[in-house]
Formats: structure tokens, C-alpha cells, sequence
């Protein structure tokens, strides 16, 4: 994990590839980010915010990693 992924998403890019995969196949990447987006919040009502802003990345990186490959799949 380099220093960058540890401050924006607290895991590897690797890492929220592999702990997300099966949710990705069996919901698809809108409704595994709206997942992580309800533990974001559940996170931050605990009051440990700068978790919740990396788990606000993490849905991000799901949605824009999803896209560029469907990108590559059309191209």
C-alpha cells in the first residue's frame, strides 16, 4: 500500500478491489458504493470522521473504477 492510498482509503487500491468484489458482482458498482456510503454515515454519527471520509473515497474509487472499465469494454 503506498503512503497515498493509506491517507485517501486506510486500504490499497488492491485491497478495496478484492474485500469488494463480491458485492460488485452481485449488485453492481451503484448499489455496493450506496453500501459504503451507509457505513460512511453509521461511521460518522460514531463521530470518527476522518474513517468516514476515507470510506466516502472508497465509494468514489468503486463508482470511477467501474466506469473506466466499462469505458475500456465499449472501446
Amino acid at each position: 500500500m503506498t503512503g497515498n492510498e493509506e491517507m485517501m482509503y486506510g486500504m490499497s487500491v488492491d485491497d478495496i478491489r478484492h474485500q469488494f468484489d463480491w458485492m460488485l458482482r452481485a449488485t453492481g458498482a451503484e448499489m455496493t458504493a450506496v453500501s459504503v456510503l451507509s457505513d460512511a454515515q453509521e461511521i460518522m454519527f460514531r463521530g470518527d470522521t476522518e474513517r468516514a471520509r476515507k470510506w466516502i473515497n472508497i465509494a468514489k474509487f468503486i463508482l470511477i473504477d467501474q466506469m473506466k472499465q466499462k469505458q475500456k469494454e465499449a472501446a
